[in-house]
């Protein structure tokens, strides 16, 4: 796909939601690329990813993906995640679903953003470091399910459950010896 489309709102629109939607939408069918040029982004829902399209910012620190407040939303989630969500038999189900004619992602790059989930932190207990969640008090900030794909200079911060999540690692058990392999 060579399309790349600028997400643009609407007059009235009161977010950038809409506007990257449209922006989606319009290349999701063929691949290409969606390119985030302005200095912020807010979101109220989650910027779905599909197969073939990229994410393009400018780079960490000048464009910012930001989750408004009050959403408690995902950033970024591939498309279908619910359907895929957890299953158990990868080799059956999972991956004959990752042909050459599947519309599941793959093939995707999310590039150049810093993703900011709009979650506080406050310290309650400086001897223990116990800090209260303020702002949003969910969302993740990529949540994949996906293969073959690339994530670069992407800066994640400030999301109240995982900064990045791959469905693909969550079978494994999470020790402190393998606690690395999670974002």
């Amino acid at each position: 796909g060579s399309n790349v489309v600028i997400p643009k709102r609407f007059e009235g629109e009161t977010n950038d939601s809409p506007a990257i939607k449209r922006a989606v939408d319009a290349v999701k069918d063929n691949g290409g690329t969606v390119y985030f040029c302005e200095n912020e982004y807010v979101i109220s829902e989650p910027i779905m990813i599909y197969r073939e399209v990229s994410y393009v910012g400018r780079g960490r620190g000048q464009t910012t993906i930001y989750v408004e407040k009050g959403s408690n939303s995902d950033a970024f989630k591939t498309y279908r995640f619910e359907d895929f969500y957890r299953q158990q038999k990868y080799g059956e189900d999972v991956n004959a679903n990752f042909g050459p004619e599947s519309q599941l992602p793959q093939n995707f790059v999310i590039k150049g953003l810093t993703i900011d989930g709009g979650a506080d932190f406050e310290e309650i207990d400086t001897e223990r470091h116990i800090f209260k969640c303020t702002g949003n008090q969910l969302g993740y900030g990529i949540k994949i399910f996906g293969k073959r794909y690339i994530v670069e200079e992407v800066q994640i911060q400030n999301v109240a459950e995982v900064g990045f999540y791959s469905e693909f690692n969550s079978g494994e058990t999470v020790t402190p010896s393998n606690s690395f392999r999670y974002f």
